[in-house]
């Protein structure tokens, strides 16, 4: 119950953050001939763009959940990621159809780091990790890795949305 609620948290924060209407607005400054791609995500794909990095950010929460509950350390989830996020961009940078949405992936990355997701995402992460933990002193600094995935999970769905 405590995973369906820390991915519905995560989904439902990235759909409310303000950054992703941007998304939106950015698509009509995308000519289709020149980046036929991105112009479709941002454009004819919008709702599936959203819909992405809102699930990544959920998987990203609800992993972040289960990292407390086992008590694995952030350099297990984070390094794997980076590593798989750095081949799948040097893949797509070297392929000219893919190479438009890079730039996009990175920046719905970022886009979850704003008003709305971070305090919400940061509170779960504290309060699991205090009732997790239950006063062995690892407490509140373990919270903030699951800011970090939420950040980097987002970029992975644009990817493979792609």
């Amino acid at each position: 119950m405590i995973l369906v609620f820390a991915f519905l948290l995560g989904a439902g924060a990235t759909f409310a953050e303000p950054a992703i209407a941007v998304l939106k607005a950015a698509g009509s400054g995308v000519l289709p001939s020149q980046a036929p791609l991105l112009y479709s995500l941002l454009n004819d794909f919008s709702g599936q763009l959203v819909s992405s990095v809102g699930v990544g950010v959920g998987i990203a929460v609800m992993l972040g959940v289960l990292r407390f509950f086992y008590a694995w350390p952030l350099k297990f989830l984070a390094i794997p990621s980076v590593g798989a996020l750095l081949g799948l961009s040097l893949f797509f940078s070297q392929v000219p159809e893919l190479a438009d949405v890079l730039g996009l992936a990175w920046d719905c990355g970022a886009v979850t780091t704003g008003p709305v997701t971070v305090p919400l995402v940061l509170a779960l992460g504290i309060g699991v990790c205090r009732v997790v933990s239950s006063g062995s002193g690892s407490g509140g600094h373990s919270g903030f890795g699951i800011v970090t995935l939420a950040s980097l999970f987002p970029i992975l769905a644009v990817l493979l949305l792609a």
